[in-house]
């Protein structure tokens, strides 16, 4: 098969609609999205994927159509990069990671970014989340993550005391 011939090839995923997994949709993908994505590669490549074969259905089921989408748009957006070794977070993957909610949602991105193994989604992704929590409180990464404080007064105050270096590094770094 020629290059050209290559690039126009579609391949179809089979993914769940939703988080309750009654419903399927399945997705065209080129080739181009494809090689962006090291586990699909893989396995269109171990299952001698052709236009006459069933979809590839990915194992990994919390990959909706909604979170796949997402990762195709983001793919799309490097397919022709010049330099895809780049992993520096621009203001296009800011603008990008902005629209998406914290959590759940960016972290069933990344979880699905990891899988795929596309790789500079995943560490432009961690690379956002890292710039959003810097420099945060407990607090505000409590608010930030969802996380309950289940700490009675006395055991945050134990803790504290027990982890009070970690606390003194952490103004040093802020009042700089």
């Amino acid at each position: 098969m020629t290059e050209a011939m290559d690039i126009e090839k579609q391949v179809m995923c089979r993914l769940p609609t939703d988080d309750t997994h009654t419903t399927f949709a399945n997705i065209d993908v080129s080739m181009n999205l494809v090689k962006m994505m090291g586990t699909i590669e893989e396995m269109i490549e171990d299952m001698g994927y052709d236009e006459n074969s069933d979809p590839v259905e990915l194992p990994n089921k919390t990959i909706t159509t909604t979170i796949f989408k997402q990762v195709m748009e983001y793919c799309q957006q490097y397919l022709n990069a010049e330099n895809k070794e780049d992993m520096g977070l621009n203001d296009w993957d800011t603008n990008f990671f902005s629209q998406i909610e914290m959590k759940p949602d960016l972290f069933n991105l990344l979880e699905a970014a990891d899988f795929l193994h596309a790789k500079r989604l995943l560490e432009t992704g961690c690379s956002f989340v890292a710039q959003k929590i810097k420099g945060k409180s407990v607090e505000d990464l409590r608010e930030i993550f969802g996380v309950v404080n289940d700490f009675t007064p006395d055991e945050e105050a134990q803790i504290k005391n027990e982890h009070e270096w970690a606390e003194e590094k952490s103004e040093a770094k802020s009042e700089e």
